[in-house]
């Protein structure tokens, strides 16, 4: 039998059995005893999950109208019909783009980072993993603890899922791109904590997923809704939306040198997820937000990659400045939010990356 606790370890050899006779001879009746002799509180689990006697008064299939996005009172277990169809097409499409790092060959990586990188170079590509590693994690959290379980709409919770699995999936390229190029992990995974740019975001972040995964929150208050809608969208449209995006830019400038083109590969993957990430987000909170200042994005404009730069990358940052100023205004934009930056939307295109043969067809975002 498996050991549940160490289950890739083969199975000890059984002991040698009693034959039939002997175990027969041995063994004594056992008295199965009755509700009245176990302790109160056993009695009232007992009585919990006994199964029920009758059908529900009504078991008719669900009307897809009475589906909501949260507080809901459909029955959550039942999938279909869709109230929101084009959430279960978000989990077809995330599904086009499996992969694994394993899939990727870093030996050109080892050596550009070894041989061809600037110490600004590799300063910079450093803090691109470790800014990366410790935002998946809270991606994934975000998703996982705060928001999914929140949800009720199956359509909804099945392409979360998804999500939660593909930030688990980033995470493990980090650390790959980290244990392959033999960075220092403990000092990688810290730099967070030593990085003011670094550490100032993820504290923002932390106060928002905070706000969300307190045992007592009621999504039938007001307040504590507008605050669950205000946090959802932090991490849909800031987080993922923006962050994500101006994090991968130092890796795309290099891939387009020739460098680092491994760990641009998996990027290109990951953004593709990241922008259906965002994008789905924003299609949940969009209905239901505010129109008003888009003071939040107004804090996207430092880039933690470029932190603590000097000699030739502060020239190289001009190649970021503008779109990274102007994805906050389109994601406003795309919330129906004011924006107060610049008139004019500009993102990444696939001409900023080169096409690697895989599913990098990102969606219009």
């Amino acid at each position: 039998m498996l050991n549940w606790d160490d289950p890739l370890t083969p199975p000890a050899p059984r002991a040698t059995q009693p034959s039939m006779e002997t175990a027969v001879s041995h063994a004594k009746p056992a008295a199965m005893p009755v509700a009245e002799d176990l302790p109160r509180e056993q009695q009232s689990v007992r009585a919990d999950i006994s199964l029920p006697t009758t059908l529900p008064l009504s078991a008719k299939p669900i009307n897809a109208e009475d589906k909501r996005v949260v507080n809901g009172q459909a029955d959550i277990n039942q999938l279909a019909p869709f109230k929101y169809p084009w959430a279960w097409d978000y989990f077809l499409n995330a599904n086009k783009n499996h992969w694994t790092p394993l899939d990727i060959n870093m030996t050109q990586d080892v050596h550009d980072y070894q041989h061809k990188l600037t110490l600004e170079e590799r300063h910079v590509y450093e803090n691109v993993l470790s800014y990366l590693t410790t935002s998946d994690i809270m991606a994934m959290r975000n998703i996982g603890l705060a928001v999914m379980e929140k949800m009720t709409a199956p359509e909804l919770q099945i392409y979360q899922a998804r999500q939660v699995y593909e930030e688990a999936m980033h995470t493990w390229t980090y650390q790959h791109c980290i244990e392959t190029i033999g960075l220092d992990q403990g000092e990688i995974y810290n730099r967070y904590r030593v990085v003011p740019e670094i550490y100032h975001k993820i504290q923002l972040c932390n106060q928002r997923l905070d706000s969300v995964l307190r045992p007592d929150i009621d999504l039938t208050d007001r307040d504590e809704l507008e605050n669950f809608v205000l946090a959802y969208t932090f991490f849909a449209g800031v987080f993922e939306g923006t962050w994500f995006y101006n994090g991968f830019s130092p890796i795309f400038a290099l891939q387009r040198r020739g460098l680092m083109k491994g760990t641009a590969e998996q990027l290109q993957y990951i953004m593709r997820d990241e922008v259906l990430h965002a994008s789905f987000g924003i299609r949940v909170v969009k209905p239901r937000q505010q129109t008003g200042p888009c003071d939040t994005f107004s804090r996207c404009r430092g880039c933690p990659a470029l932190a603590g730069r000097t000699g030739k990358l502060e020239e190289g940052e001009k190649l970021f400045r503008n779109p990274r100023h102007r994805i906050p205004d389109r994601r406003c934009a795309q919330l129906g939010l004011t924006t107060t930056r610049f008139q004019k939307n500009q993102s990444y295109t696939r001409s900023s990356v080169v096409t690697l043969g895989r599913a990098t067809e990102f969606p219009k975002f």
